[in-house]
């Protein structure tokens, strides 16, 4: 499941995937001389080298415009993410520039990222509580925003659906009530960093968004066509009501149900599904659960880092029709999944 979902129309994108000795970095260049430092001192254990390998590889996969543009919120989120980990101050400070650096770099570039629809509305809006927690001279650079937001983005602040949520409830459509629930969930923290003020954004239903999603069983068991969408429906929930990490889980009956369906279902994930993506959404959440002595989590990391490829990267099966959000996201959940405390 994608935070969003781009609709407008690609006649042809050319992706620049990184290897070693390929893909000439153009940005962030003090950065990347300060990660392959880190990355050459002795002692380096393996989970550390494999988190700032793949960060090395996110950095050159973004240097592309192509690929910046149309990976920008999940970027974002991917390097917002790894600040939260205040154990690692190294990692902080290279996300916290990262950050800083994507929003200046984007500020010259709005109209060539956000298409004029109301998906990219949603899409920008993800944008905003970074652009106010981290943006360097964040009065201007949120004027330039706010004027985009205005002339350059539709009016309406519908969400772009085509249903529901309580249809999506009513046809138990993980994937459809998923993305309702992490855009809202954007927008809650855009609210709580206090966007309000200088946008007109969308009504904050997320309490009423979360409220729907509680309704909705866990009913499907592996042989099922929709085992895929509810794990990553699950995954989300524990996201979204967690604000990407910044809160504790909530405890209640629904998080202890989904606790138990994380830990239930991780052996499979890791054995027979064998999606990377999936795996390391799995143990991000489990480890926002406080599960760190869980054997069969551990056993899950060891294998994550295992999967690494030589580029710094983690892939899924080759698919031809990938985008720039496929190739990124398993190189983005195991990040998070290895950095997160």
């Amino acid at each position: 499941m994608q935070i969003t979902h781009r609709i407008f129309f690609i006649v042809a994108i050319s992706i620049c995937i990184p290897t070693t000795n390929s893909c000439k970095t153009h940005h962030n260049k003090k950065v990347v001389a300060k990660l392959k430092k880190e990355l050459h001192m002795k002692n380096i254990v393996p989970k550390r080298k494999a988190i700032l390998s793949g960060l090395l590889w996110c950095i050159r996969f973004s240097d592309k415009n192509s690929n910046f543009d149309f990976i920008l919120s999940e970027y974002l989120t991917m390097l917002y993410e790894l600040t939260l980990n205040k154990k690692d101050a190294f990692i902080k400070s290279i996300a916290t520039k990262l950050i800083k650096n994507a929003i200046k770099r984007a500020t010259k570039r709005l109209p060539k990222i956000f298409s004029y629809d109301r998906e990219s509305k949603w899409d920008f809006i993800s944008t905003l509580p970074m652009v106010h927690l981290f943006a360097n001279n964040k009065n201007k650079t949120l004027k330039r925003f706010a004027r985009f937001y205005k002339k350059k983005l539709p009016k309406s602040n519908k969400p772009y659906y085509l249903h529901s949520p309580a249809y999506a409830l009513k046809t138990k459509n993980y994937d459809l009530l998923g993305d309702y629930l992490i855009d809202y969930a954007f927008l809650d923290l855009a609210y709580r960093t206090h966007a309000d003020k200088k946008f007109q954004l969308p009504k904050n239903n997320y309490a009423h968004i979360e409220k729907i999603c509680r309704k909705l069983d866990f009913i499907y068991t592996h042989k099922s066509d929709h085992y895929h969408d509810q794990n990553y429906y699950i995954t989300h929930v524990v996201y979204a009501m967690t604000r990407y990490g910044t809160q504790s889980i909530p405890k209640n009956n629904f998080t202890k149900k989904i606790h138990a369906y994380l830990q239930e279902n991780l052996s499979f994930v890791l054995n027979d599904v064998k999606d990377i993506d999936l795996i390391g959404e799995f143990i991000h959440c489990l480890k926002i659960y406080k599960q760190h002595e869980n054997k069969k989590l551990k056993e899950a990391i060891r294998y994550l880092i295992s999967q690494q490829h030589t580029d710094g990267s983690w892939k899924n099966p080759p698919d031809k029709d990938a985008d720039p959000y496929d190739i990124f996201h398993p190189t983005w959940t195991s990040i998070t999944a290895l950095h997160s405390v």
